[in-house]
């Protein structure tokens, strides 16, 4: 969690609010057990212990999380490559 000395102004708030809006919708679109994982990565979980939590192996979950960050980043390109109207 961010502190009033880290917390973010301006443009990097918005950034933030982007990337956090982008990963919600992502994981939205997610089956439940890949959601599970993604989610259980992003609150500091090691890879060992989200393939023990939902019952696969570490490499099924570093695999699922791969395409999650590849996923991620092609919508973040697009986004940058073509922002919304109201992003002046």
């Amino acid at each position: 969690e961010l502190d009033a000395a880290t917390e973010p102004d301006g443009r990097d708030a918005d950034a933030l609010a982007t990337l956090r809006l982008t990963v919600e919708e992502l994981l939205a679109e997610l089956p439940g057990p890949q959601r599970a994982i993604v989610e259980d990565r992003v609150a500091g979980y090691e890879v060992d212990d989200i393939a023990t939590r939902v019952g696969c192996s570490k490499r099924s979950v570093e695999r699922c999380l791969q395409k999650f960050r590849a996923r991620l980043s092609d919508v973040l390109e697009d986004r940058i490559d073509d922002p919304p109207p109201d992003a002046g």
